[in-house]
């Protein structure tokens, strides 16, 4: 496989992977895999998407985009479903929720990686300076923290979910039904502090 070949998949398009299925790869910046797939599912003249990228204009355009070769647009989508929690999976769905209204459902047990990074959302950096602290670099951290101002919740795109889908859980659209899968130990959530994790799940 040439070397063109192995990048071929992160190339901007529209590609039909199942009857009415579409994968559109989205811009992942300052990530060697340097893309993420979201997948619209058509039907009649409305689409679920699977994801829904990073909430960053370019990712948006890219979005609108793959959704027009369609001959759609995000004004078109009826409910996204967001495998996990990370933010080139999930935040921009919270932004097309609040331009279109459309409904965002993620895995129950995203439910502790969702607070963290609601709560890392208003107050940034507070693992690592945390971490600074606990290595002995007690006065970088005040620096760092200094610099940190409390952020506005309402632009990190950290909201919570319309739904949280449960394991087994059949999701219809149109004439197609999905069901959920639990993945638990792919994105286990961030620790709260140095000294305590807890595992969990993503779906």
């Amino acid at each position: 496989m040439t070397p063109l070949d192995r990048n071929a998949w992160i190339e901007p398009g529209t590609f039909e992977v199942a009857p009415g299925v579409y994968r559109i790869p989205l811009p992942l910046p300052n990530d060697g895999l340097r893309a993420v797939n979201v997948y619209a599912l058509v039907h009649g003249d409305g689409l679920l998407l699977i994801d829904s990228g990073w909430a960053i204009p370019g990712a948006r355009t890219v979005l609108d985009q793959g959704l027009a070769a369609l001959g759609a647009s995000a004004g078109d989508v009826r409910r996204i479903l967001v495998t996990h929690v990370h933010r080139d999976h999930y935040t921009q769905a919270i932004y097309l929720r609040r331009e279109f209204g459309v409904p965002v459902s993620l895995g129950a047990g995203d439910r502790e990686s969702l607070a963290i990074s609601m709560d890392a959302g208003r107050a940034p950096l507070q693992n690592q300076l945390a971490y600074l602290r606990l290595l002995g670099a007690s006065d970088i951290a005040e620096r760092v923290a200094r610099l940190q101002g409390p952020r506005d919740p309402y632009k990190t795109g950290w909201e919570a979910p319309d739904e949280w889908l449960r394991d087994g859980q059949a999701v219809t659209h149109g004439d197609r039904t999905l069901a959920v899968v639990a993945t638990p130990g792919c994105c286990p959530p961030t620790a709260r502090s140095p000294t305590a994790s807890t595992p969990g799940s993503t779906s």
